[in-house]
Formats: C-alpha cells, structure tokens, sequence
C-alpha cells in the first residue's frame, strides 16, 4: 500500500514538473508594447522570394503559409478561413515574430465556428523589434495600432489544439482599419536612412510611418526589369552537372521570382480596392483615401 501511494506520489510530482515547464515555456516571449511605441526606425524587408503561393503546408514561420498572389476581395475571403473584427491588446515576441492579442468583436466568417465576439485570439504578425531603435517588417502591412478596429482575414494554426492561434492569410491584405476615411503615406527607398551599413540596413522614421493606415511603396517597371535581369543571371549560373531535379527545381524558383514581383508590383493598387469592397460590405463605408509622400 505503502509502494503504490509512492508510486503515485512520484508520478503527480512528474505531472506537475512538466506542467509548470510548459507554463514557463508559453510566458518566454518578450512585451514588445514599450518597444513598439517608442522605436525610432521601422525597415521593411520585401524579398519577391517570399511571395510564394499558398501550400498544403501551414507551418509556423513559413512562407508557404501565405497567400499573396490573389488580386481581389473574394480571392481574399475565400483563402480565408475566419474573418473577424478586431481590437489590439497587447504584443509578445517570440524570436522573429510577434504574437498580438486581440479581442473579437465581430465575426464575418469562422469555417468551423469556433469563436465569437469577446473571444481573445493571437496572430503572429510578420513584424518584430530588432532593438529598442528598430522594428522590421517583413510585411507590406502595418503593424496593428491599439485603440483601432481591424478586419482580419486569417487561417488558424491547426498545432496548437486550443484554437486561438492564428496565421495572416497574406502578407499584403490581411489587415484593414476600420475607417471612413484611410490615410497613406507613400514612400521610395531612396528616402530611407541608413541605419546599419554593416548589414546594409534602411528604414524609415517609425513614428512619423505609423501615424498613417496605410503604406505605398513607390516602385515602377525598372523594379521588376532588375528582377528579370538578375534572374536571367541566374539561371545562366546554374552547373551543367546540377541533378535534372535540382537543375527544375532552381529554374522554377527563380522562373516564380518573376511572376512573384509582378504580384509584388501591383499590390497596393490591389490592396486599396479590396480596401473599398470589404469596408463597404461589412460597414457600408465609402472609403476616402488621403495620400501624403514620405517627406522626413
């Protein structure tokens, strides 16, 4: 009797070892709320690599898990497995991303219908502090502003079995304020700062960027000829002794880095629209954009 009450002994010390290594594990990020409201310079990283389509594969820090070839408000829906409103609470970081807290307050679509308004979620936002001056964004979006609604379109991490985490369903359409009247700011790299010319970084006054909704990179045709050219190249540089299926497999990624930047390039003109088709069909809102160019 003695033995077996041990042995139990034993096992709930185990059980609870373990439980409170997990809790310790789910709390190892970091609050990025302070870094996020008084960093200096925000960069943008846009590598027409990561413009991949969307696969079978919805891992954690993956590129295949986005969606940024579709053009339209109802390819946006449709690749969209929940589409909520939204309020920010709080940011943590994990390594390269951020998991921001968000109240819902309505729900548009929710395949399987697993929340409803005042339910909190996480989504991991493809943007994350470098250091207490710098923020990069792998994104074209901006990060979520506390105090402002969202219409979100998402697709739900299926790993984590308490459904409350949630993936972007593309990197350039996957967030839009809730307003009447959305502001831009258009930018060129050739207004960027340097802030590290070791690691070739250049970015942006963060504080005078985030006064604005939205964000138009300004680019044009010599973008997407300099891709072609450096492609081209490329291919060229690929060894004759290559294996057939390494030699498709390089020749199809770079071939897609082409048909990616087109993409890439018309983004914003895609993204404003989709902006005027979801506020008006979910608010009724006719939207007024107000552009002003980066002028810092």
């Amino acid at each position: 009797m003695l033995r077996g009450v041990k042995i139990t002994a034993i096992i709930a010390i185990i059980i609870l070892t373990v439980l409170l290594g997990q809790s310790k594990n789910s709390s190892s990020g970091v609050q990025t709320d302070d870094i996020f409201s008084t960093s200096t310079y925000l960069s943008f990283d846009r590598n027409y690599d990561n413009f991949e389509p969307k696969g079978s594969f919805k891992g954690f820090n993956s590129a295949a898990m986005y969606d940024d070839r579709i053009t339209n408000f109802n390819e946006l829906k449709v690749t969209s497995s929940t589409i909520y409103e939204v309020t920010l609470i709080s940011r943590t970081q994990y390594e390269d991303m951020v998991e921001a807290k968000v109240k819902i307050s309505k729900v548009y679509k929710d395949t399987d219908n697993i929340h409803e308004a005042n339910d909190i979620i996480y989504i991991f936002e493809r943007c994350y502090s470098v250091d207490t001056s710098l923020i990069a964004n792998e994104s074209t979006l901006l990060p979520m502003k506390k105090e402002q609604k969202y219409v979100v379109f998402l697709n739900e991490i299926t790993a984590y079995v308490e459904h409350k985490r949630y993936n972007l369903s593309t990197l350039m359409y996957s967030t839009i304020p809730v307003k009447e009247k959305l502001s831009i700011v258009s930018i060129s790299d050739e207004k960027a700062i340097e802030i590290n010319s070791n690691k070739k970084v250049r970015g942006f006054d963060y504080q005078y960027v985030m006064n604005y909704d939205l964000v138009h990179f300004l680019q044009n045709t010599l973008d997407l000829n300099a891709v072609k050219e450096q492609s081209d190249l490329e291919l060229s540089d690929i060894p004759a002794e290559a294996g057939e299926n390494i030699y498709n497999d390089m020749t199809k990624r770079i071939k897609d880095r082409v048909i990616n930047a087109k993409y890439s390039l018309a983004y914003f003109d895609n993204y404003k629209q989709i902006c005027e088709d979801a506020l008006k069909q979910y608010y009724n809102f006719t939207v007024i954009f107000n552009e002003t160019s980066y002028s810092k």
